[in-house]
């Protein structure tokens, strides 16, 4: 990838710093609501887009009806976990879903990424030339973990099964 994709951007890069370093800012627009903190993300995300000066790849993305809904879950009496669901992917780690752990001390960043085999993999690796989804945590200091699934590989983005893997680990 030469230039990054609007959606990788967005994800891995401009939502992810953020949480990690506008934490509070962050926290007052999701006290304000879901429809506040959509109306947000969806700002931010077209601001980018029509930023002349970026040189993302892939602007041309369409932000369908349930692109960046926000999803909150309980997880126990003192922990909620914020779903976030992003435009379809096209490209390898672009995301289908990001998900929060809401935590002001230490908020922690997961994401269900794509993966789309190169054409190196399907030479390699005959029998996995599908497209599949990976669970992944970014931590503060942008350090990337693939994390698996007890679930085995995801072919589809399920926002259910992503949540039932973030709550398996926490």
């Amino acid at each position: 990838m030469d230039k990054p994709s609007l959606l990788y951007y967005y994800a891995h890069i401009f939502l992810k710093h953020i949480i990690f370093n506008m934490w509070d800012d962050f926290n007052k627009i999701i006290n304000q609501g879901p429809n506040a903190l959509k109306n947000m993300l969806i700002g931010e995300f077209e601001r980018i887009k029509q930023d002349p000066k970026n040189l993302l790849s892939n602007k041309e993305i369409t932000i369908e009806p349930d692109s960046f809904n926000p999803i909150m879950v309980k997880i126990d009496e003192e922990r909620k976990l914020l779903v976030i669901k992003f435009p379809t992917p096209i490209e390898t780690a672009e995301v289908a879903y990001v998900a929060i752990l809401l935590n002001a001390e230490n908020p922690r960043y997961f994401t269900l990424e794509l993966h789309r085999p190169n054409e190196m993999e399907k030479q390699m690796f005959p029998d996995r030339t599908y497209d599949r989804y990976e669970f992944c945590e970014w931590s503060k200091d942008g350090k990337h973990h693939i994390l698996g699934t007890k679930n085995g590989e995801l072919k589809e983005p399920n926002p259910d099964i992503f949540i039932e893997e973030i709550k398996a680990i926490l």
